[in-house]
Protein backbone atom coordinates (compact mmCIF):
# COMPACT_ATOMS: atom_id res chain seq x y z
CA UNK A 1 0.00 0.00 0.00
CA UNK A 2 1.59 3.72 -0.63
CA UNK A 3 2.61 5.92 1.81
CA UNK A 4 0.25 8.11 3.67
CA UNK A 5 1.56 11.82 4.83
CA UNK A 6 0.07 13.32 7.97
CA UNK A 7 1.13 16.96 8.48
CA UNK A 8 -0.17 19.18 11.43
CA UNK A 9 -1.36 22.64 10.15
CA UNK A 10 -0.35 24.65 12.95
CA UNK A 11 -2.43 27.68 11.24
CA UNK A 12 0.35 27.44 8.06
CA UNK A 13 -2.46 25.85 5.72
CA UNK A 14 0.05 26.48 2.81
CA UNK A 15 3.23 24.93 4.16
CA UNK A 16 1.37 21.73 5.43
CA UNK A 17 -0.47 20.99 2.11
CA UNK A 18 3.16 21.60 0.33
CA UNK A 19 4.60 19.37 2.83
CA UNK A 20 2.29 16.48 3.05
CA UNK A 21 2.39 16.34 -0.70
CA UNK A 22 6.78 16.64 -1.26
CA UNK A 23 6.18 13.91 1.25
CA UNK A 24 4.50 11.14 -0.76
CA UNK A 25 6.89 12.38 -4.45
CA UNK A 26 5.66 16.16 -5.32
CA UNK A 27 2.80 17.10 -7.95
CA UNK A 28 4.18 15.53 -10.65
CA UNK A 29 2.65 17.93 -13.14
CA UNK A 30 4.47 18.52 -16.60
CA UNK A 31 4.41 21.80 -17.97
CA UNK A 32 1.34 22.20 -20.18
CA UNK A 33 -0.94 19.92 -18.67
CA UNK A 34 -4.18 20.05 -18.10
CA UNK A 35 -4.94 19.23 -14.31
CA UNK A 36 -8.67 18.73 -13.13
CA UNK A 37 -9.25 19.13 -9.26
CA UNK A 38 -12.53 17.63 -7.50
CA UNK A 39 -13.82 18.88 -4.36
CA UNK A 40 -16.41 17.70 -2.18
CA UNK A 41 -19.58 20.22 -3.48
CA UNK A 42 -22.17 17.42 -2.32
CA UNK A 43 -23.67 20.32 -0.84
CA UNK A 44 -23.59 24.02 0.20
CA UNK A 45 -23.39 23.12 4.47
CA UNK A 46 -19.95 24.21 5.63
CA UNK A 47 -16.79 22.28 6.06
CA UNK A 48 -15.99 19.73 7.08
CA UNK A 49 -19.11 18.84 5.28
CA UNK A 50 -18.12 20.96 2.06
CA UNK A 51 -14.97 21.64 0.91
CA UNK A 52 -13.60 24.51 2.54
CA UNK A 53 -12.79 27.57 0.25
CA UNK A 54 -9.27 28.59 1.45
CA UNK A 55 -8.21 25.19 1.15
CA UNK A 56 -9.40 24.63 -2.03
CA UNK A 57 -7.92 28.11 -3.24
CA UNK A 58 -3.96 27.14 -1.48
CA UNK A 59 -4.18 24.08 -3.57
CA UNK A 60 -4.75 25.72 -7.01
CA UNK A 61 -1.81 28.46 -6.03
CA UNK A 62 0.60 25.07 -5.59
CA UNK A 63 -1.00 23.78 -8.67
CA UNK A 64 -0.64 26.80 -10.66
CA UNK A 65 3.25 26.93 -8.93
CA UNK A 66 3.59 23.38 -11.83
CA UNK A 67 2.89 25.97 -14.62
CA UNK A 68 0.17 23.56 -15.74
CA UNK A 69 -1.70 24.58 -18.69
CA UNK A 70 -4.73 24.75 -17.45
CA UNK A 71 -6.32 24.55 -14.07
CA UNK A 72 -10.21 22.65 -13.83
CA UNK A 73 -12.43 22.77 -10.49
CA UNK A 74 -15.26 19.99 -11.34
CA UNK A 75 -18.17 18.60 -9.32
CA UNK A 76 -21.97 17.47 -9.50
CA UNK A 77 -23.81 18.12 -6.09
CA UNK A 78 -26.46 15.66 -4.60
CA UNK A 79 -29.21 14.76 -6.96
CA UNK A 80 -32.08 16.73 -4.76
CA UNK A 81 -29.66 20.32 -5.49
CA UNK A 82 -28.54 22.42 -7.97
CA UNK A 83 -25.02 22.37 -8.58
CA UNK A 84 -24.60 25.66 -9.93
CA UNK A 85 -26.80 27.28 -6.92
CA UNK A 86 -24.88 25.27 -4.53
CA UNK A 87 -21.21 26.82 -6.25
CA UNK A 88 -23.08 30.13 -5.92
CA UNK A 89 -23.76 29.97 -2.54
CA UNK A 90 -20.44 28.82 -1.38
CA UNK A 91 -18.43 31.40 -2.87
CA UNK A 92 -16.34 29.07 -5.41
CA UNK A 93 -17.00 31.20 -8.58
CA UNK A 94 -16.99 34.57 -6.91
CA UNK A 95 -13.63 33.51 -5.35
CA UNK A 96 -12.21 31.60 -8.15
CA UNK A 97 -12.63 34.72 -10.38
CA UNK A 98 -10.70 36.66 -8.25
CA UNK A 99 -7.57 34.70 -8.38
CA UNK A 100 -4.80 35.91 -10.57
CA UNK A 101 -5.20 33.21 -12.78
CA UNK A 102 -8.60 32.26 -12.51
CA UNK A 103 -9.19 28.39 -12.76
CA UNK A 104 -12.27 26.91 -15.18
CA UNK A 105 -15.01 25.89 -12.99
CA UNK A 106 -16.96 23.22 -14.27
CA UNK A 107 -21.03 22.18 -13.48
CA UNK A 108 -20.48 18.68 -14.34
CA UNK A 109 -24.50 18.64 -14.94
CA UNK A 110 -24.04 21.08 -17.39
CA UNK A 111 -21.72 19.08 -19.77
CA UNK A 112 -21.63 15.71 -21.52
CA UNK A 113 -21.57 12.26 -20.35
CA UNK A 114 -20.29 9.22 -21.65
CA UNK A 115 -21.38 5.67 -20.60
CA UNK A 116 -18.76 3.51 -19.13
CA UNK A 117 -18.51 -0.17 -18.60
CA UNK A 118 -16.67 -1.25 -15.05
CA UNK A 119 -14.30 -3.87 -15.40
CA UNK A 120 -14.78 -6.76 -13.01
CA UNK A 121 -18.17 -5.36 -11.57
CA UNK A 122 -21.11 -7.64 -9.59
CA UNK A 123 -23.33 -4.63 -8.46
CA UNK A 124 -22.15 -1.27 -10.48
CA UNK A 125 -21.33 -3.00 -14.30
CA UNK A 126 -22.26 0.25 -15.68
CA UNK A 127 -21.99 3.99 -15.45
CA UNK A 128 -22.49 7.67 -16.61
CA UNK A 129 -19.54 10.12 -16.06
CA UNK A 130 -18.32 13.94 -17.53
CA UNK A 131 -16.71 13.05 -20.98
CA UNK A 132 -14.01 15.56 -19.60
CA UNK A 133 -12.94 12.85 -17.27
CA UNK A 134 -10.92 11.54 -20.18
CA UNK A 135 -9.07 14.54 -21.29
CA UNK A 136 -7.50 15.55 -18.10
CA UNK A 137 -3.77 14.85 -17.70
CA UNK A 138 -4.27 14.70 -14.16
CA UNK A 139 -6.71 14.08 -11.27
CA UNK A 140 -6.12 15.49 -7.92
CA UNK A 141 -8.67 14.43 -5.57
CA UNK A 142 -10.02 16.75 -2.63
CA UNK A 143 -11.99 15.01 0.28
CA UNK A 144 -13.30 15.81 3.39
CA UNK A 145 -12.92 13.44 6.23
CA UNK A 146 -16.30 12.04 7.52
CA UNK A 147 -18.65 9.74 8.43
CA UNK A 148 -21.90 8.68 6.55
CA UNK A 149 -25.32 8.09 7.50
CA UNK A 150 -25.60 5.02 4.71
CA UNK A 151 -22.32 4.58 3.56
CA UNK A 152 -20.44 4.95 6.95
CA UNK A 153 -17.38 6.74 5.98
CA UNK A 154 -17.18 9.14 3.13
CA UNK A 155 -13.24 9.85 1.55
CA UNK A 156 -11.30 9.44 -1.19
CA UNK A 157 -13.36 6.58 -2.54
CA UNK A 158 -16.63 8.43 -1.78
CA UNK A 159 -15.93 11.43 -3.73
CA UNK A 160 -15.91 9.65 -7.18
CA UNK A 161 -19.75 9.24 -6.90
CA UNK A 162 -19.56 13.03 -7.46
CA UNK A 163 -18.54 12.20 -11.12
CA UNK A 164 -22.11 10.00 -11.30
CA UNK A 165 -24.69 11.45 -13.47
CA UNK A 166 -26.91 12.57 -11.12
CA UNK A 167 -29.87 10.06 -12.25
CA UNK A 168 -28.31 7.24 -11.48
CA UNK A 169 -27.67 7.49 -8.28
CA UNK A 170 -31.06 6.88 -6.54
CA UNK A 171 -30.86 3.13 -7.36
CA UNK A 172 -26.81 3.75 -6.66
CA UNK A 173 -28.01 4.06 -2.65
CA UNK A 174 -30.48 1.60 -2.68
CA UNK A 175 -28.64 -1.52 -2.33
CA UNK A 176 -24.95 -2.57 -1.81
CA UNK A 177 -23.78 1.29 -1.54
CA UNK A 178 -20.47 0.51 -0.49
CA UNK A 179 -19.80 -2.32 -2.85
CA UNK A 180 -20.59 0.08 -6.00
CA UNK A 181 -18.87 3.19 -4.26
CA UNK A 182 -15.93 0.37 -4.80
CA UNK A 183 -16.49 -0.78 -8.22
CA UNK A 184 -17.16 2.86 -9.76
CA UNK A 185 -13.33 3.21 -8.33
CA UNK A 186 -12.07 1.27 -11.26
CA UNK A 187 -12.39 4.13 -13.83
CA UNK A 188 -11.82 6.69 -11.47
CA UNK A 189 -8.05 7.00 -11.53
CA UNK A 190 -6.50 9.96 -9.59
CA UNK A 191 -3.18 10.72 -9.62
CA UNK A 192 -2.94 12.52 -6.18
CA UNK A 193 -5.58 12.75 -3.27
CA UNK A 194 -5.05 15.37 -0.48
CA UNK A 195 -6.92 15.19 2.15
CA UNK A 196 -8.23 18.13 4.38
CA UNK A 197 -8.72 16.49 7.73
CA UNK A 198 -8.34 19.78 10.09
CA UNK A 199 -11.85 19.04 10.42
CA UNK A 200 -13.94 15.93 10.51
CA UNK A 201 -17.53 14.64 11.28
CA UNK A 202 -17.17 11.51 13.49
CA UNK A 203 -20.92 10.88 13.50
CA UNK A 204 -23.81 10.95 11.32
CA UNK A 205 -22.95 12.77 8.12
CA UNK A 206 -22.15 13.31 4.91
CA UNK A 207 -24.05 17.06 6.00
CA UNK A 208 -23.93 17.15 9.72
CA UNK A 209 -22.51 15.61 12.58
CA UNK A 210 -20.22 16.14 15.49
CA UNK A 211 -17.02 17.82 14.42
CA UNK A 212 -13.62 16.98 15.96
CA UNK A 213 -10.40 19.17 14.97
CA UNK A 214 -7.99 16.68 13.83
CA UNK A 215 -5.93 20.02 12.33
CA UNK A 216 -4.01 17.57 9.84
CA UNK A 217 -3.50 17.42 5.73
CA UNK A 218 -3.30 14.15 4.70
CA UNK A 219 -1.90 12.95 1.24
CA UNK A 220 -1.50 9.99 -0.48
CA UNK A 221 -1.44 8.52 -4.06
CA UNK A 222 -3.64 5.46 -2.94
CA UNK A 223 -7.17 6.11 -2.42
CA UNK A 224 -7.38 3.08 -0.03
CA UNK A 225 -4.46 4.16 2.49
CA UNK A 226 -5.95 7.45 2.64
CA UNK A 227 -9.29 6.29 3.60
CA UNK A 228 -7.95 3.45 6.01
CA UNK A 229 -5.84 6.12 7.60
CA UNK A 230 -9.02 8.21 7.28
CA UNK A 231 -11.03 6.15 9.38
CA UNK A 232 -8.01 5.63 12.12
CA UNK A 233 -8.21 9.51 12.93
CA UNK A 234 -11.93 9.17 12.94
CA UNK A 235 -11.73 6.15 15.42
CA UNK A 236 -9.36 8.01 17.91
CA UNK A 237 -12.18 10.55 18.75
CA UNK A 238 -14.84 9.25 21.50
CA UNK A 239 -18.10 9.05 20.40
CA UNK A 240 -17.53 8.32 16.69
CA UNK A 241 -19.66 5.81 14.99
CA UNK A 242 -16.82 4.18 13.96
CA UNK A 243 -15.50 2.12 17.17
CA UNK A 244 -14.77 -1.24 17.12
CA UNK A 245 -14.66 -1.78 13.39
CA UNK A 246 -11.13 -2.45 11.56
CA UNK A 247 -10.90 -0.17 8.86
CA UNK A 248 -10.46 -2.92 6.72
CA UNK A 249 -13.25 -4.28 7.25
CA UNK A 250 -15.35 -1.69 6.14
CA UNK A 251 -17.34 -2.78 3.09
CA UNK A 252 -15.73 0.07 0.68
CA UNK A 253 -12.72 -0.66 1.68
CA UNK A 254 -12.59 -3.94 1.45
CA UNK A 255 -14.56 -4.48 -1.78
CA UNK A 256 -11.62 -2.02 -3.21
CA UNK A 257 -9.21 -3.94 -1.51
CA UNK A 258 -10.32 -7.35 -3.40
CA UNK A 259 -11.10 -5.76 -6.45
CA UNK A 260 -6.93 -4.42 -6.59
CA UNK A 261 -5.93 -7.95 -5.80
CA UNK A 262 -8.31 -9.57 -8.03
CA UNK A 263 -8.03 -11.43 -11.39
CA UNK A 264 -11.05 -10.86 -13.61
CA UNK A 265 -13.18 -13.59 -14.65
CA UNK A 266 -11.77 -13.63 -18.27
CA UNK A 267 -8.51 -13.97 -17.32
CA UNK A 268 -9.24 -17.33 -16.09
CA UNK A 269 -9.14 -19.11 -19.05
CA UNK A 270 -5.47 -18.16 -20.47
CA UNK A 271 -4.69 -18.94 -17.13
CA UNK A 272 -6.41 -22.60 -17.29
CA UNK A 273 -4.87 -23.18 -20.83
CA UNK A 274 -1.61 -22.57 -19.90
CA UNK A 275 -1.93 -24.97 -16.70
CA UNK A 276 -3.58 -27.80 -19.29
CA UNK A 277 -0.28 -27.41 -21.22
CA UNK A 278 1.93 -27.95 -17.97
CA UNK A 279 -0.60 -30.77 -16.95
CA UNK A 280 0.02 -32.48 -20.57
CA UNK A 281 4.09 -31.95 -20.29
CA UNK A 282 3.73 -33.47 -16.51
CA UNK A 283 1.65 -36.29 -18.01
CA UNK A 284 4.58 -37.13 -20.87
CA UNK A 285 7.39 -36.63 -17.89
CA UNK A 286 8.24 -39.93 -17.27
CA UNK A 287 8.63 -41.28 -20.71
CA UNK A 288 11.05 -38.07 -21.62
CA UNK A 289 14.61 -38.79 -21.85
CA UNK A 290 17.07 -37.09 -19.21
CA UNK A 291 17.82 -34.53 -21.51
CA UNK A 292 15.67 -32.67 -23.99
CA UNK A 293 15.87 -29.72 -26.45
CA UNK A 294 15.67 -26.41 -25.23
CA UNK A 295 17.08 -24.04 -28.05
CA UNK A 296 17.36 -24.31 -31.67
CA UNK A 297 19.58 -22.50 -34.04
CA UNK A 298 18.57 -20.32 -37.15
CA UNK A 299 18.75 -23.34 -39.70
CA UNK A 300 16.41 -25.66 -37.09
CA UNK A 301 18.81 -27.51 -35.66
CA UNK A 302 18.97 -28.40 -31.93
CA UNK A 303 21.98 -26.23 -30.29
CA UNK A 304 21.54 -26.33 -26.47
CA UNK A 305 19.82 -29.17 -24.42
CA UNK A 306 18.48 -28.85 -20.33
CA UNK A 307 17.36 -31.49 -18.35
CA UNK A 308 13.77 -32.94 -19.02
CA UNK A 309 12.19 -31.23 -15.45
CA UNK A 310 13.87 -27.85 -16.49
CA UNK A 311 11.66 -28.15 -20.16
CA UNK A 312 8.94 -29.33 -18.48
CA UNK A 313 8.34 -26.75 -15.90
CA UNK A 314 10.19 -23.40 -17.58
CA UNK A 315 7.89 -22.95 -20.24
CA UNK A 316 4.39 -22.98 -18.52
CA UNK A 317 5.85 -21.05 -15.43
CA UNK A 318 7.27 -18.46 -17.61
CA UNK A 319 4.00 -18.28 -19.33
CA UNK A 320 1.92 -17.88 -16.26
CA UNK A 321 4.39 -15.48 -14.73
CA UNK A 322 4.83 -13.31 -18.13
CA UNK A 323 0.89 -12.99 -17.91
CA UNK A 324 0.00 -12.49 -14.34
CA UNK A 325 3.04 -9.63 -14.58
CA UNK A 326 0.64 -8.03 -17.39
CA UNK A 327 -1.92 -8.29 -15.39
CA UNK A 328 -0.74 -6.69 -12.09
CA UNK A 329 1.76 -3.81 -14.26
CA UNK A 330 -0.99 -1.09 -14.92
CA UNK A 331 -1.90 -1.24 -11.44
CA UNK A 332 1.58 0.68 -10.71
CA UNK A 333 2.21 2.45 -14.51
CA UNK A 334 2.31 6.26 -13.56
CA UNK A 335 -0.05 6.47 -16.64
CA UNK A 336 -2.51 3.95 -15.43
CA UNK A 337 -5.63 5.52 -15.94
CA UNK A 338 -4.87 5.07 -19.89
CA UNK A 339 -5.32 1.43 -19.77
CA UNK A 340 -8.85 1.67 -19.73
CA UNK A 341 -8.92 3.05 -23.08
CA UNK A 342 -7.32 0.06 -24.68
CA UNK A 343 -8.58 -2.55 -22.19
CA UNK A 344 -9.79 -4.58 -24.77
CA UNK A 345 -6.59 -4.61 -27.07
CA UNK A 346 -4.56 -5.26 -23.63
CA UNK A 347 -6.25 -8.21 -22.86
CA UNK A 348 -6.07 -9.66 -26.83
CA UNK A 349 -2.29 -9.22 -26.51
CA UNK A 350 -1.84 -10.95 -22.95
CA UNK A 351 -3.97 -13.84 -24.62
CA UNK A 352 -1.83 -13.95 -27.79
CA UNK A 353 1.59 -13.96 -25.61
CA UNK A 354 0.44 -16.38 -24.07
CA UNK A 355 -1.09 -18.88 -26.78
CA UNK A 356 2.25 -18.62 -28.51
CA UNK A 357 4.50 -19.55 -25.13
CA UNK A 358 1.51 -22.88 -25.34
CA UNK A 359 2.08 -23.64 -29.43
CA UNK A 360 6.08 -23.08 -28.52
CA UNK A 361 6.19 -25.25 -25.84
CA UNK A 362 4.28 -28.76 -27.21
CA UNK A 363 6.52 -28.29 -29.86
CA UNK A 364 9.28 -28.42 -27.46
CA UNK A 365 7.75 -31.94 -26.00
CA UNK A 366 6.69 -33.04 -29.51
CA UNK A 367 10.97 -32.86 -30.08
CA UNK A 368 11.87 -34.13 -26.44
CA UNK A 369 9.57 -36.83 -27.15
CA UNK A 370 12.13 -37.86 -30.83
CA UNK A 371 9.22 -36.75 -33.27
CA UNK A 372 11.24 -35.22 -36.23
CA UNK A 373 10.44 -31.44 -36.43
CA UNK A 374 12.08 -28.69 -37.90
CA UNK A 375 11.50 -25.68 -35.23
CA UNK A 376 12.48 -23.17 -37.66
CA UNK A 377 9.69 -24.02 -39.62
CA UNK A 378 7.20 -23.08 -36.59
CA UNK A 379 9.25 -19.78 -35.80
CA UNK A 380 9.46 -17.56 -38.14
CA UNK A 381 5.59 -17.88 -39.86
CA UNK A 382 5.09 -17.54 -36.04
CA UNK A 383 6.84 -14.44 -35.55
CA UNK A 384 5.75 -12.81 -38.90
CA UNK A 385 1.90 -13.83 -38.05
CA UNK A 386 2.58 -12.24 -34.74
CA UNK A 387 3.88 -9.36 -36.02
CA UNK A 388 1.06 -8.79 -38.44
CA UNK A 389 -1.20 -8.88 -35.51
CA UNK A 390 0.95 -6.53 -33.37
CA UNK A 391 0.63 -3.75 -36.43
CA UNK A 392 -2.85 -4.21 -36.24
CA UNK A 393 -3.15 -3.75 -32.50
CA UNK A 394 -0.71 -1.12 -31.27
CA UNK A 395 -1.94 1.83 -33.32
CA UNK A 396 -5.16 1.04 -30.08
CA UNK A 397 -2.67 1.59 -27.90
CA UNK A 398 -2.52 4.85 -25.56
CA UNK A 399 0.30 6.37 -23.78
CA UNK A 400 1.87 3.99 -21.01
CA UNK A 401 5.31 2.74 -19.83
CA UNK A 402 5.06 -0.48 -20.10
CA UNK A 403 3.91 -2.23 -23.78
CA UNK A 404 4.40 0.15 -27.22
CA UNK A 405 6.87 2.22 -28.85
CA UNK A 406 8.21 3.78 -25.66
CA UNK A 407 10.84 6.49 -26.27
CA UNK A 408 11.51 9.97 -24.52
CA UNK A 409 9.18 11.41 -27.59
CA UNK A 410 6.51 9.08 -27.78
CA UNK A 411 6.32 9.22 -23.94
CA UNK A 412 6.33 12.77 -23.91
CA UNK A 413 3.37 13.64 -25.47
CA UNK A 414 -0.15 11.38 -26.95
CA UNK A 415 -0.19 13.58 -30.16
CA UNK A 416 3.58 11.90 -30.86
CA UNK A 417 2.85 8.77 -29.52
CA UNK A 418 -1.04 8.53 -31.38
CA UNK A 419 1.40 9.53 -34.66
CA UNK A 420 3.48 6.64 -34.14
CA UNK A 421 2.06 3.71 -33.34
CA UNK A 422 0.03 4.50 -36.46
CA UNK A 423 3.06 4.84 -38.34
CA UNK A 424 4.23 1.62 -36.79
CA UNK A 425 1.52 -0.13 -37.09
CA UNK A 426 1.70 -0.65 -40.56
CA UNK A 427 5.52 -1.00 -40.61
CA UNK A 428 5.07 -4.15 -38.35
CA UNK A 429 2.01 -5.20 -40.78
CA UNK A 430 4.66 -4.99 -43.51
CA UNK A 431 7.48 -6.81 -41.69
CA UNK A 432 5.33 -9.55 -41.19
CA UNK A 433 4.10 -9.62 -44.67
CA UNK A 434 7.85 -9.97 -45.63
CA UNK A 435 8.78 -11.92 -43.44
CA UNK A 436 6.55 -14.66 -44.61
CA UNK A 437 7.60 -13.95 -48.60
CA UNK A 438 11.09 -14.46 -46.98
CA UNK A 439 9.90 -18.69 -46.08
CA UNK A 440 9.72 -18.96 -50.10
CA UNK A 441 14.02 -18.67 -49.90
CA UNK A 442 14.49 -20.78 -46.77
CA UNK A 443 18.40 -20.17 -47.10
CA UNK A 444 17.96 -16.56 -46.72
CA UNK A 445 14.25 -16.96 -44.53
CA UNK A 446 15.87 -15.60 -40.71
CA UNK A 447 18.65 -12.99 -42.40
CA UNK A 448 15.43 -11.55 -44.22
CA UNK A 449 13.02 -12.00 -40.98
CA UNK A 450 15.86 -10.02 -38.46
CA UNK A 451 17.16 -7.40 -41.10
CA UNK A 452 13.41 -6.09 -41.47
CA UNK A 453 12.57 -6.95 -37.45
CA UNK A 454 15.39 -4.91 -36.53
CA UNK A 455 14.86 -2.18 -39.69
CA UNK A 456 11.04 -1.83 -38.67
CA UNK A 457 12.14 -1.29 -34.73
CA UNK A 458 15.12 1.45 -35.77
CA UNK A 459 12.62 3.56 -38.09
CA UNK A 460 9.73 3.46 -35.39
CA UNK A 461 12.24 5.17 -33.12
CA UNK A 462 13.43 7.40 -35.46
CA UNK A 463 10.21 7.84 -37.05
CA UNK A 464 8.69 9.09 -33.01
CA UNK A 465 12.01 11.70 -32.98
CA UNK A 466 10.57 13.55 -36.04
CA UNK A 467 7.15 13.18 -34.99
CA UNK A 468 8.27 14.79 -31.27
CA UNK A 469 10.22 17.67 -33.42
CA UNK A 470 7.03 18.18 -35.43
CA UNK A 471 4.69 18.99 -33.02
CA UNK A 472 6.84 21.38 -31.46
CA UNK A 473 9.53 19.31 -29.37
CA UNK A 474 9.42 20.45 -25.93
CA UNK A 475 6.87 23.36 -25.11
Amino acid sequence: MARVSKVKVNNNLRKAILQAVNETGGFNIKKGEVVLLKPNFNTQDPFPASTDLEFLKTVVELVYEQEPKGVIIGDSSTLSLNTRRVMEEIGVLDLMKKMPIPPRVYNFDEREWVEKKIPGAEYLKRVKVPKFLDRADKLILLPCLKTHSLAQFTGSLKLSVGFMKPYQRTPFHLWHIQEKIAELNKIINPDLVIMDARKCFINKGPAHGKIAEPDLILCSKDRVAIDIEGVRIIQSYKGNSLKKINAQDIPQIKKALELNNMLSKKDIIPIIIILIALAVGIYFYPSLPARVPSHWNAQGEVDSWSSRGFGVFFMPFLALAIYLLMTFIPRIDPLKKNYEKFAKVYFLFKVLLSLFFVVLYFFMLAAASGVEINISYFMLPAFSILFIIMGVMIPKLKRNWFIGIRTPWTIHSDEVWSDTHKFSGKLFIATGIISLLGLFVPLYSFAVFMTVVLAAAATSIVYSYFSFKKQGGFK
